[in-house]
């Protein structure tokens, strides 16, 4: 995986939609209230703009917020990552936020990533093993200059393997707009297609009363 070019940090963003409406799977907490709370703590996921270290508060920046195009993709990214069966209690929720105007990186874009000097498997690799310390290297990176970054999915994949899923990191909270839609991923519109997204990954669930996200 290349490193990230010494020096300055990357150009401005090419890609400018001036609207999406992105999907975020979540479970509210003290630290997510709100589907659209952004994470200051870091950095721990994959393209955490944070500072490099153990991942701690900043209260005042970078800030991350993730999302995907489809539902199918945001189920997956929070609910596969391991373990072979998840429970899922109530209060777990989907949101389709809507996000204004940003400016982002393409890294699904092949010449945007060679522009870069970056490579599309930034996104797309399954890096739980080995960590995320160069992608997390490249949104320190590409931060500046930009509202966030959009990529390949890693969990979700066509049945051949091939690229499917995209997601979305953003860096510049003014960018969420509003909440379109929310639901409990159990309630009957959605709880069909999260079923279905679990099923295609070969993952099993249980439905239980509350689960330790609940009890933190």
């Amino acid at each position: 995986m290349p490193v990230p070019p010494d020096g300055a940090p990357a150009g401005p963003a090419g890609l400018r939609p001036d609207a999406l409406a992105l999907w975020r799977v979540w479970h509210p907490a003290s630290h997510t209230p709100t589907a659209t709370t952004c994470r200051t703590n870091g950095p721990r996921a994959r393209f955490d703009p944070h500072p490099p270290g153990p991942p701690v508060d900043h209260p005042d920046g970078p800030a991350v917020w993730y999302g995907s195009l489809l539902l199918d993709t945001a189920v997956r990214e929070v609910l596969v990552r391991g373990p072979v069966v998840v429970d899922i209690c109530p209060v777990w929720r989907a949101s389709l936020v809507a996000v204004d105007g940003p400016a982002l990186h393409d890294l699904t874009d092949p010449a945007a990533c060679t522009a870069l000097g970056a490579d599309p498997v930034l996104g797309d690799t399954l890096l739980d093993t080995t960590g995320y310390v160069g992608t997390q290297a490249w949104a320190r990176h590409l931060q500046p200059n930009s509202d966030g970054l959009r990529y390949h999915s890693a969990r979700h994949r066509n049945a051949d393997g091939g690229r499917y899923g995209v997601n979305y990191g953003l860096w510049e909270p003014a960018r969420l707009a509003s909440i379109v839609a929310q639901h409990r991923l159990v309630d009957d519109s959605l709880w069909p297609h999260v079923a279905v997204a679990l099923d295609a990954a070969e993952v099993a669930f249980n439905l239980v009363p509350d689960c330790p996200r609940c009890r933190a």
